[in-house]
């Protein structure tokens, strides 16, 4: 039993010894069952580059139909794939048909979608930041909650925020969006990030999403994902958010900027 990692874990919890005590006992004997979290979002949002963004998984290890967005373009099956770390967490992550093909095929795919997700502990929804149609997307949101009751059970991704075009003003003078040498967006693309992020949570909050579940990243580039995973994290139960937290894989600041920064520093 690797009880040392579940300890060393669990030391970590801002919570009493009682507490610490039963979470333990669960921990122990729930270790071999995996957190199942369910991914949704349109083909092409980058949810997979999301996964390996923030967990230390390795593209050959994801079923190709989830790689190339297979199974949301023709197909109607979920698939799922297992990662474990050493001291033996488990998190299975489950990846679906794409919603936003066609409305009758959204009638076709919502009620399959409830079915699975209810079988998981968390759904993370990943949209394109990038993209400003989000209607469609917030009636089927609406719906599959509503069914689910998974309001308090969902982190929704704003992905692809560094290809938010900036202000044309900005634009005609020669500003760019992503500072490469430091890895992060440059003050104009910030303004433009903001302002995309307080319009969808202006429209989410709508059905319910609160603001704090509402993250924007850029997996690509490892922006910000150290927050999306503490939101996953957060909005997990106690007892499974031990098993998320022993597999993340969230880069310090130090890996992400360009070698001419470190020298600087160093």
């Amino acid at each position: 039993m690797p009880s040392f990692g579940i300890d060393s874990l669990i030391d970590q919890l801002p919570v009493d010894e009682r507490k610490k005590k039963k979470l333990r006992s669960e921990m122990e004997a729930d270790l071999d069952q995996p957190v199942r979290i369910i991914g949704a979002g349109q083909a092409g949002v980058g949810k997979s580059t999301l996964l390996r963004s923030i967990f230390d998984v390795k593209e050959e290890d994801i079923p190709s139909s989830i790689t190339t967005d297979a199974t949301s373009a023709e197909t109607t099956e979920f698939e799922s794939f297992q990662i474990e770390n050493e001291d033996g967490f488990k998190i299975e992550f489950t990846d679906g048909p794409g919603l936003g093909e066609s409305i009758s095929r959204n009638e076709e795919l919502i009620p399959k979608w409830i079915e699975e997700i209810r079988k998981h502990h968390l759904l993370y929804w990943v949209l394109d930041a990038s993209s400003r149609d989000i209607a469609h997307i917030q009636r089927n949101m609406n719906k599959i909650l509503n069914e689910t009751g998974y309001h308090d059970r969902i982190v929704v991704v704003l992905n692809k925020i560094d290809q938010i075009e900036l202000e044309r003003s900005d634009r005609k003078k020669g500003a760019q969006g992503w500072n490469e040498k430091y890895n992060v967006p440059t003050d104009e693309l910030e303004k433009q990030i903001e302002k995309r992020t307080n319009d969808i949570i202006s429209k989410l909050s709508n059905i319910g999403i609160p603001e704090d579940k509402i993250v924007p990243c850029s997996a690509l580039k490892r922006w910000n994902h150290g927050e999306v995973l503490d939101e996953l994290i957060e909005s997990l139960p106690e007892d499974q958010q031990i098993k998320v937290s022993a597999n993340r894989d969230v880069a310090d600041v130090r890996e992400l900027v360009s070698d001419d920064v470190l020298e600087e520093v160093e």
